[in-house]
């Protein structure tokens, strides 16, 4: 039996392109063959990586392609050629991973938002023209899979997006202390994602906008990358930037090594997400990991993604928020605490049991798999 993961773009650092390596080390575990099929690859010393133009054209020969394969879908926006997919023989599936809603590009020129808009549509109608086709849609997150029940009659599996989380929980409070400043002492935010705007970076500005205010020698590190086309966002973050005199005071890393950004997370108090839509969120696991106290906007698949781990607002009142985090700040036993629901938070995805699903899904017939997600 062998294994395609199909994508559009495979991308080294990406959440789709982690969510496949983490599905290859489980096949490996399983001693399945597998291999990634993308229109562009981003990663050229991966092996096992196979071009659709070479698969239509057969170059490939080698690759035999018969009914008992399986081809994972990895969806996060049309794309990907369907009809390509569609016609390979073998048993199909679904990897749904979020599409942005186009309400987000109102602001945007007229272009852009028409541009999203068309992409939105065409993406749900995509996933409604394969409901007869796709087993089984395996979302990583409940939030995900609504949108999915919302728009096909493909049935829905949540698994989290496939990683190696050991690393995640190496949690000990005493440690902390020891090796970095104290919670008193911190006080820079942090938030890592793309420029794009239903992450409303506007709302980050202004927290800080407020934080600052007690906090004067506080800065603000934006850790992400542009958008093509989306780049009128990006000057309308700036403008806010300069509107509020905090220049000198906010940071925005376009490219960064892992070392960097590591230095920044742990130099910093709290990870920000004011983010109003999101399919998961690594970065707010990997804020855990940091020993970052998580602060959050309740929307979308955010509060199932935290698991209870960090603090969660349900209402954008800055003022508010940021008496909460300066006593946060100023508490170490309140501080230490919260940390504490983070590392409870971690522990859930360390022992979840991706493996034993993987298996149940990929290697059970077809009726069994029925009876698994009923």
């Amino acid at each position: 039996m062998m294994i395609f993961q199909h994508i559009d773009e495979y991308h080294p650092f990406d959440g789709i392109g982690n969510d496949c390596r983490g599905l290859r080390k489980i096949f490996q575990k399983l001693s399945l063959s597998d291999f990634i099929v993308t229109q562009r690859n981003f990663c050229p010393e991966e092996e096992n990586i196979l071009l659709v133009k070479n698969l239509i054209q057969k170059a490939n020969k080698f690759i035999e392609i018969n009914q008992n394969s399986i081809h994972i879908l990895h969806y996060g926006g049309s794309g990907y050629p369907l009809d390509f997919f569609l016609n390979l023989p073998g048993r199909k599936f679904l990897r749904f991973h979020n599409v942005t809603p186009s309400e987000f590009y109102q602001g945007c020129n007229e272009s852009v938002f028409i541009s999203m808009d068309k992409f939105f549509t065409k993406s749900v109608l995509e996933l409604s023209s394969l409901s007869n086709e796709i087993e089984l849609a395996i979302c990583d997150s409940n939030t995900n899979a609504e949108f999915i029940k919302q728009h096909s009659s493909i049935p829905t599996i949540t698994i989290p997006i496939v990683k190696d989380y050991t690393d995640l929980t190496n949690f000990n409070s005493k440690s902390i202390s020891l090796e970095r400043k104290s919670s008193n002492e911190k006080e820079d935010l942090v938030f890592v994602g793309r420029i794009v705007p239903n992450k409303k970076i506007q709302d980050i500005i202004v927290l800080f906008f407020f934080w600052k205010k007690i906090n004067p020698t506080a800065k603000l590190h934006l850790i992400g990358g542009l958008v093509p086309g989306i780049e009128e966002y990006f000057n309308f973050i700036n403008s806010l930037i300069i509107e509020f005199d905090l220049v000198d005071s906010i940071k925005i890393y376009f490219k960064i090594d892992d070392t960097q950004k590591s230095k920044i997370l742990q130099d910093s108090l709290y990870y920000i997400s004011m983010s109003e839509h999101e399919g998961f969120g690594i970065p707010l696991l990997e804020a855990m990991q940091n020993h970052l106290v998580v602060v959050a906007y309740a929307s979308t698949a955010i509060p199932e993604t935290m698991k209870r781990g960090g603090i969660l607002f349900y209402e954008k009142n800055f003022p508010v928020m940021v008496e909460i985090l300066n006593k946060i700040k100023n508490d170490t036993s309140l501080y230490e605490s919260v940390l504490a629901t983070q590392e409870k938070a971690l522990q859930y995805y360390k022992n979840y049991p991706f493996l034993e699903k993987i298996q149940n899904i990929f290697l059970n017939h077809k009726s069994e798999i029925k009876k698994f997600y009923e």
